[in-house]
């Protein structure tokens, strides 16, 4: 009986666990019609679709468009969902 509730507590550890494996990282791989405005620390502003993006804890995004991946804080991102309406 010892044996079976080590057993149990040591699977409910590691599967605990396993939701901080990313690094406390929330990600979309994938978004569907999210198009993003980030404005960088130099001034310059960048516009375009966004491939995947990953939120971190930190308060930081990391964004993909095209074949750039922008890491900045989240104050300087706006995230736009656009509708396929029209298309």
């Amino acid at each position: 009986m010892k044996k079976f509730l080590a057993l149990i507590l040591i699977l409910s550890f590691v599967i605990l666990l396993g939701g901080c494996s990313q690094g406390g990282a929330l990600s979309n791989t994938n978004p569907k019609n999210l198009y993003a405005i980030i404005t960088l620390p130099n001034g310059d502003v960048v516009e375009g679709k966004v491939k995947a993006y990953h939120r971190y804890d930190e308060g930081c995004i990391e964004i993909h468009i095209d074949k750039n991946i922008y890491y900045v804080h989240s104050a300087r991102v706006a995230l736009v969902e656009t509708s396929n309406k029209g298309e």
